[in-house]
């Protein structure tokens, strides 16, 4: 597996990349394992269905997280009056740009420390338009949020990590996968390589491997 930037990366920061990668595997390791166990606990679901709900919801909420951050960062380069014509001064604008990224890492550490009950808050919709039962909503919506801060945290990494949901494993990807009820874990990937490979984290057992 490679990762960009390891042997180069400030230790105390928080966000790093390999810190961010390993929130990324105890989402699909231990996140996304406990959520299926709880809800199968319930008999309510067959096990595929569960599979569904899950990636459908992972998608949703890593697609609305990225949304989100994006206008975020749209809005900072409005307010610090980023001019990218030809009259401006090369010097100028590495400054501005500078105090985009400053203004970006900050973000990133609001979300960080962000309360969960906001973020659970922020994915409610998604969770609401999967017609859930209502004692497994808060579970489908509380993993819906820790997809929406690992995704937003990496969308705010410089350079930003983001989910290639086209890369196979095993002759899937995401979407095939979803549509035999089977959960995959997209590749993370940055601008040049990818850095996370894709992961089939829950089989359909019908579907032969």
């Amino acid at each position: 597996m490679n990762y960009s930037g390891h042997l180069s990366e400030n230790i105390f920061d928080p966000c790093r990349e390999s810190e961010l990668l390993n929130m990324y595997r105890r989402l699909k390791k231990e996140s996304w394992p406990h959520l299926k166990d709880r809800v199968l606990q319930f008999k309510e679901r067959k096990p595929v269905q569960i599979n569904r709900l899950g990636a459908t919801i992972m998608k949703s909420s890593f697609e609305k997280s990225q949304n989100v951050m994006k206008e975020r960062i749209e809005n900072i380069m409005a307010s610090l009056v980023l001019d990218c014509s030809k009259e401006s001064k090369g010097s100028e604008a590495r400054g501005v740009l500078e105090k985009v990224h400053e203004n970006q890492k900050f973000l990133q550490m609001k979300v960080l420390s962000c309360n969960m009950n906001f973020l659970m808050e922020s994915v409610k919709d998604i969770c609401q338009s999967q017609n859930l039962g209502e004692k497994e909503f808060s579970l489908f919506q509380e993993f819906a949020a820790e997809c929406f801060r690992v995704s937003a945290l990496m969308c705010l990494h410089s350079p930003e990590l983001l989910p290639s949901w086209e890369t196979e494993v095993d002759g899937f990807n995401f979407i095939t996968g979803l549509e035999e009820e089977m959960v995959i874990f997209p590749a993370i990937a940055n601008k040049k390589q990818i850095v996370c490979p894709p992961e089939i984290v829950s089989y359909n057992l019908s579907v032969r491997k």
